[in-house]
């Protein structure tokens, strides 16, 4: 079995779940996105101060990521939606 690996949905509309093997198409994606992927949640993060849990981070990365890949707008007022912000932010001023 192939090792376990973490990663994003760069599409909403093509999700990825547990035991995908097929590999995504080659890596055509926005700087920002990049930047998100390189030093956001799982990476060792560089990105302002992480949420609480694990998964309450990665909700935050993954509708950053989607906020340039699929146009979403993280709206919530929860701290999720607030983080997202935050990463985004921090990508626009990188890219």
């Amino acid at each position: 079995m192939p090792p376990t690996r973490e990663a994003y949905c760069v599409d909403i509309g093509n999700g990825i779940s547990v035991g995908d093997t097929v590999p995504q198409a080659p890596v055509d994606y926005p700087g920002e996105v990049l930047f998100i992927l390189n030093n956001a949640f799982p990476q060792p993060n560089t990105i302002g101060v992480p949420l609480g849990t694990a998964a309450d981070e990665a909700a935050a990365v993954q509708c950053a990521i989607w906020s340039y890949t699929d146009n979403m707008v993280c709206d919530t007022p929860s701290n999720i939606g607030v983080r997202a912000a935050e990463i985004v932010a921090a990508a626009n001023a990188a890219g």
